[in-house]
């Protein structure tokens, strides 16, 4: 059983790691074309059958679930009104493949009360936005390129289940952005703007996963006005001022296991806020390492309570002393700010994840184990 024991945890653990290169837009593929269309409406159902309306844009598909209605392959000028429009459907349909582009007036899309949408592997370039969601939900945008937009994506008014994965924002005003909107997932995006991702208005129960919100002019996620939240495993570095900015009484929020390194000012900042949880996270260089962090809301947690001791974050100006190698720090870390907030855990060393095993490696262990407890009870039965 010791061998099992000893070989289950001689696997490999995976480490937080360093912040991540900046990552540069996807140039347009070799060979991709597009045919220039006008701007178009499609409102309702019905106005998806490209016979009654060969306008649509729409190439194939009967709106099903497994056949959508297609709308692909078009350059969209935006530059005087929004390119498309598509309000009050629920056929599935699929929009990709597309150029929409403008001169920073109009939108590039606008969907309102519209449900079962995929928007992918487009390319917004110079809209006012380039895609408004507004009252929708079950929608998913993904592995688009957003660049010189104002903002890229903007969901509002309670849109909810959208999922914004994949995606690559560069040089918009905000890449990102949700207001009175709610249980969203924003995952796997790679966001260098002004500000990276924003959540306000009474945005609450997202899920604010793996983004890369690297060198943005001022701040990676600003949170305001917003709780319940979640925000994990993203990178927040390099960003001109704050890499997470809590304000405008947001609450409950769970803040864990993101990276926060290098930015201009402190790496989080709360100016107003409460029972917020920011736990496990990994603070480096920020405001030239001099500064963390700022807490100047109330009753805000920067560990996790447990026996024999919590779990804070790692702050690399304060990774020593620790006299019993528990891995916690033998002295709080204490925060600036009016709260006079510490963290009673600070960790040495950045955390550690538990590691996810293959199948392979499951069943290895499975069969040592097994071959170990056979054993013991065949030297149990023969003495």
């Amino acid at each position: 059983m010791a061998l099992a024991v000893a070989i289950l945890l001689a696997l490999p653990l995976s480490l937080l790691l360093s912040p991540s290169a900046e990552i540069l837009p996807p140039p347009v593929p070799a060979g991709v074309t597009y045919t220039s269309h006008q701007r178009f409406s499609i409102i309702g159902n019905a106005q998806f059958n490209n016979t009654l309306f060969p306008l649509n844009g729409v190439v194939s598909g009967n709106g099903t679930a497994s056949d959508p209605y297609i709308i692909e392959g078009w350059d969209i000028d935006s530059s005087g009104d929004t390119a498309i429009r598509i309000m009050f459907t629920d056929a599935h349909y699929v929009l990709r493949n597309c150029y929409i582009h403008g001169n920073g007036m109009f939108w590039g899309i606008y969907q309102l009360k519209s449900v079962n949408s995929t928007i992918c592997n487009n390319t917004f370039s110079g809209n006012s936005d380039g895609i408004i969601v507004d009252q929708s939900s079950n929608n998913t945008v993904s592995d688009n390129n957003f660049s010189s937009n104002g903002r890229g994506i903007y969901l509002v008014q309670t849109c909810t289940n959208i999922i914004v994965s994949n995606n690559t924002f560069n040089g918009n005003s905000a890449g990102i952005n949700l207001q009175a909107s709610y249980g969203n997932i924003l995952t796997d995006n790679d966001l260098n703007d002004d500000i990276g991702i924003y959540l306000f208005g009474s945005s609450y129960h997202n899920t604010v996963r793996n983004n890369n919100c690297s060198s943005n002019g001022d701040m990676g996620i600003i949170i305001q006005g917003s709780s319940g939240n979640t925000v994990t495993d993203n990178n927040f570095s390099h960003n001109g001022y704050f890499g997470i900015y809590i304000s405008q009484g947001s609450s409950y929020n769970n803040i864990s296991w993101n990276k926060v390194f290098n930015n201009g000012d402190r790496g989080i900042y709360i100016q107003t806020g409460s029972y917020n949880r920011i736990w496990n996270n990994t603070f480096a260089g920020n405001y030239g390492g001099g500064v963390q962090a700022n807490d100047a809301g109330t009753n805000n947690w920067w560990n996790t309570s447990g026996s024999p001791h919590g779990y804070g974050n790692r702050w690399s100006d304060l990774t020593t002393p620790d006299a019993n190698s528990d891995g916690i720090v033998d002295w709080s870390y204490n925060l600036t700010g009016s709260a006079g907030a510490k963290d009673y855990y600070p960790l040495t060393t950045p955390p550690v994840m538990i590691p996810e095993f293959g199948v392979m490696q499951f069943v290895v262990v499975v069969l040592l184990v097994a071959t170990m407890l056979i054993g013991e009870a065949r030297r149990r039965k023969a003495s």
